[in-house]
């Protein structure tokens, strides 16, 4: 149930399946080092005007249970004509779905359906693009043990605020880390 799931990183560390979460969040993180998908730059290294947009957490649990953690840059607070010209999009070609569809047949196999091959991009943006800093930067590289202890305290301040305390200490952290 998508209620269930997390929203943020804080929220995934009182969960009791919190080690799957962080096992995720590392993987996807690691992908984004490997790829050379991010460079980190100083603040006072943006150019002036330059757009600077947050970045989201998608978190799933996949069909055969694997836990997934998705870092996505909120590209719809870019602006048209200032941080980027044109945008395209392939997209699979209705002979394409039919030739996809008639092999999976053919071997009597059933479809359940399908993903993006790559979620990197592959060529050189026109525009240099800055988001923040994901709010669990801090956090995200310590070690299991580590955020045992950091569990311990977010469990104490859900068991004495609630769900609105670690929302309030989730916002504040966000507003502060930038």
């Amino acid at each position: 149930e998508k209620s269930k799931l997390p929203k943020n990183f804080f929220e995934l560390l009182v969960k009791s399946d919190w080690r799957k979460w962080v096992a995720s969040v590392k993987k996807e993180l690691e992908g984004w080092d490997q790829n050379n998908a991010v460079t980190l730059v100083d603040i006072s290294e943006v150019p002036k005007g330059a757009k600077i947009v947050p970045l989201g957490e998608l978190y799933t649990i996949k069909r055969d249970g694997r836990y997934k953690f998705r870092q996505y840059l909120m590209g719809n607070l870019l602006r048209p004509g200032v941080d980027f010209g044109e945008t395209f999009s392939t997209t699979v070609s209705g002979s394409g779905v039919c030739s996809f569809y008639s092999v999976a047949t053919t071997c009597d196999k059933e479809v359940w359906g399908w993903d993006a091959v790559c979620g990197y991009l592959q060529a050189k943006e026109q525009y240099d693009i800055y988001a923040f800093l994901p709010s669990h930067q801090l956090y995200s590289d310590l070690e299991y043990e580590e955020l045992e202890v950091l569990r311990k305290e977010f469990l104490k301040l859900v068991a004495t605020e609630g769900e609105a305390g670690l929302q309030k200490f989730a916002s504040k952290h966000k507003k502060d880390s930038r």
